[in-house]
């Protein structure tokens, strides 16, 4: 059975003259802004509800400390309907 077609095709050959139109393409996306609570921490690992359907296994977001510092952190895995998140920086 044939594949169907797509109408639009990327082109091969020097993709360097495309990068900057993928670039403004993608900042040109709008920010999403998704708020959670964070309900414990166990050393490193911290839990958060409200992000759990927003995020899977292996996505990233920051949380806002009390010193308005901002933490990258990995979803991990969920417990008890909570997401499981692990920080890149400290």
């Amino acid at each position: 059975m044939p594949l169907a077609k797509n109408k639009r095709r990327v082109q091969t050959g020097d993709m360097t003259e495309d990068i900057p139109s993928l670039i403004r393409r993608l900042e040109s996306l709008p920010t999403v802004q998704i708020y959670g609570r964070v309900v414990g921490v166990q050393g490193l690992l911290v839990e958060v509800a409200g992000i759990e359907h927003h995020l899977s296994v292996g996505g990233r977001c920051r949380i806002l400390a009390r010193d308005d510092m901002r933490v990258l952190c990995e979803m991990v895995g969920f417990r008890d309907g909570k997401g499981l998140l692990l920080p890149f920086q400290g």
